[in-house]
């Protein structure tokens, strides 16, 4: 599976999560902004947009939690807050739950 994630400025690391069958592409007025005070990260969940996946890839809410820790772990980034919206917030809360050592602010 090929993920397709972008990061953008320096400091604390903020993650956005978009909603349902939406992607990076979601966030594209707020990253500007946000990246002059934070590094913002971006991502195309599984099956959307520049992100790839097979038949034998499930797409869960869980799964995408993980997909949020795999991104960080290759950005080398230890703790981040994450910030979903809609269906992006359940993600968020997932991710939270099984991942709360890695998790700065639920916001």
């Amino acid at each position: 599976m090929n993920l397709f994630y972008d990061a953008h400025g320096t400091g604390e690391p903020v993650v956005l999560i978009s909603g349902f069958a939406s992607g990076a592409w979601l966030w594209f007025c707020q990253v500007d902004e946000l990246s002059q005070h934070f590094q913002v990260i971006t991502f195309d969940p599984r099956g959307i947009g520049k992100s790839k996946f097979d038949e034998q890839t499930t797409v869960s809410i869980e799964e995408i939690a993980d997909d949020v820790r795999r991104i960080l772990d290759e950005l080398n980034i230890e703790k981040a807050s994450i910030l979903g919206t809609s269906f992006g917030g359940f993600v968020a809360q997932e991710f939270a739950l099984r991942y709360p050592e890695r998790l700065h602010k639920l916001i």
